[in-house]
């Protein structure tokens, strides 16, 4: 079966927890799916997430953590294991 998909792969930080300006509409996309019934809304979808922050502050990775736990939620398909970068 030859099938095309999408792969998307988002780098992000977090600045005190909260998504950085630039991904603020695709948060509340994020927050606003979290209804039962979207389970599959992403299916078909590829992606992988990278993360960038520093590592001693008690917000690290947050945004990053967030987006790679609801796109799985959403039905998305995990390409590769999320990267950090510190």
């Amino acid at each position: 079966v030859n099938e095309d998909r999408e792969l998307v792969v988002v780098c992000t930080a977090t600045y005190n927890g909260m998504p950085p300006d630039n991904a603020e509409k695709f948060d509340k996309f994020l927050d606003k799916s979290d209804t039962q019934g979207n389970e599959k809304i992403l299916h078909g979808l590829q992606y992988a997430v990278f993360g960038i922050g520093n590592k001693n502050w008690r917000t690290y990775q947050h945004f990053p953590i967030k987006v790679d736990s609801r796109l799985d939620d959403l039905g998305a398909d995990r390409f590769f294991i999320s990267g950090k970068g510190d």
